[in-house]
């Protein structure tokens, strides 16, 4: 929306009884979320508020408004009705939501701001809700619409089974022959351009039977869809397939709406002449022997040649394989490299968890039994004499063992030298 309202003047603002349908039902929809935040707001559910702006942003504007005002507001003049009242109401739909997103996203809603209004409050927190937008109710309009965005979604379901079946690559190269059995339907399909509201090229509205093998929704009784390839020259601007290409003298290439816009923006400055593709820069010589410079054109050549000897060499199959043998390798042993590191760190990981463990299994046992000291203490004085005992008494044995295995082993190395001489 940021990026939409900055060619917009507040000056070309439209009243909302003088906008297209479209715009009083994006308005109709905006005073049911100023209900719904209000009251949340009131009740601290910033939940719902969040949610249910999220949703109207995603399914309402994103979804569905913006998909189809993209075309007018891209490609239509400036002077265009249409285009001024979508920028009316996306501004409104800006003001409203920031306005509403403030208390919770307080630094984004203060950034945008800042870009939307620069010239208004210094902050969007020194501003109130919107006032007055309860007003653009029109459950009548909304009525209409639902019957509209149905039979919307028969012809967005046949241009998907095309598309898949490859038949058709962009919705703009269809033109959908809609058949409405029901007449109220048809009633209130009479003044609606399905082209625009679908994003194809054409459409036909026939009353009566569709063929057996036409598109149909269940949830959409009475409405079938049969999609027929539009007809007509691409328009280099829109991209929509028409019979009115080239009908402009000048502008041969683009629908006589893109002429009119085009000459429109050429009048307000904006220049419709492409620019000229980009030479090289040739960089002057060093004068000196030996490499080329980098920057020269000839080095250049050089180096795509080089490029290109190296991707015609790359065809070989035998050098293919021997480079698709050299990758695996590389591949197999650099896998292998990180598996190895990955076992690795997992083990050392163990060992410190496991070395942990002990200290706090030791440390607990140490806990234990000094709790157990604390409540006898002079029981375990005694033991603990007892002990320094026994372990003196184990330690005169070993000193004495072992000075009996030394005399033991010098008697017998003097008893083998002996039988040696």
């Amino acid at each position: 929306m940021l990026g939409t309202l900055h060619h917009f003047d507040a000056r070309d603002a439209v009243a909302p009884a003088d906008m297209p349908e479209l715009e009083r039902l994006m308005l109709h929809q905006l005073a049911g979320q100023a209900v719904v935040v209000r009251n949340a707001y009131a009740g601290f559910d910033y939940k719902t508020v969040v949610a249910s702006l999220a949703a109207f942003m995603n399914t309402e504007l994103s979804a569905f408004y913006f998909d189809i005002r993209k075309d007018t507001l891209y490609c239509d003049p400036p002077s265009s009705a249409a285009r001024k009242a979508a920028l009316t109401t996306i501004d409104m739909l800006c003001d409203s939501i920031l306005k509403w997103l403030a208390p919770i996203l307080s630094f984004t809603t203060e950034e945008a701001w800042r870009m939307y209004r620069p010239d208004a409050e210094p902050s969007v927190h020194l501003t109130l809700f919107p006032d007055g937008v309860e007003t653009f109710r029109n459950d009548a309009l909304a009525a209409k619409w639902e019957t509209i965005r149905n039979v919307r979604r028969v012809v967005t379901g046949a241009l998907e089974v095309e598309r898949a079946a490859k038949r058709i690559g962009s919705s703009l190269e269809a033109a959908p022959v809609v058949y409405v059995a029901d007449r109220a339907m048809l009633a209130t399909l009479f003044d609606v351009d399905l082209a625009e509201v679908c994003i194809t090229s054409g459409y036909e509205v026939r009353d009566g039977d569709a063929p057996a093998d036409a598109f149909r929704l269940d949830g959409v009784p009475g409405v079938a869809v049969v999609v027929e390839t539009a007809t007509g020259t691409k328009c280099a601007r829109c991209w929509k397939i028409l019979p009115t290409v080239g009908e402009d003298a000048e502008y041969p290439d683009v629908s006589p709406r893109d002429a009119q816009a085009l000459r429109e923006w050429k009048a307000l400055g904006w220049s419709d002449e492409r620019a000229e593709p980009v030479t090289p820069i040739e960089q002057p010589s060093t004068g000196q022997g030996g490499p080329e410079n980098i920057g020269s054109t000839t080095a250049v050549a050089d180096k795509v040649a080089k490029a290109t000897a190296a991707v015609e060499a790359g065809s070989n199959p035998k050098a293919n394989k021997a480079g698709g043998k050299r990758t695996a390798k590389a591949k197999a042993a650099t896998s292998k490299t990180a598996r190895a590191k990955k076992a690795k760190a997992r083990k050392a990981k163990a060992g410190k968890a496991a070395k942990a463990k002990a200290r706090k299994t030791a440390k607990t046992k140490k806990a234990k039994t000094a709790r157990k000291a604390a409540k006898q203490p002079g029981k375990n004085r005694a033991s603990a004499a007892n002990k320094t005992k026994k372990n003196k008494t184990r330690k005169k044995v070993a000193r004495k063992s072992s000075k009996g295995s030394a005399r033991t082993k010098t008697k017998k190395k003097t008893r083998k030298k002996k039988q040696a001489r």
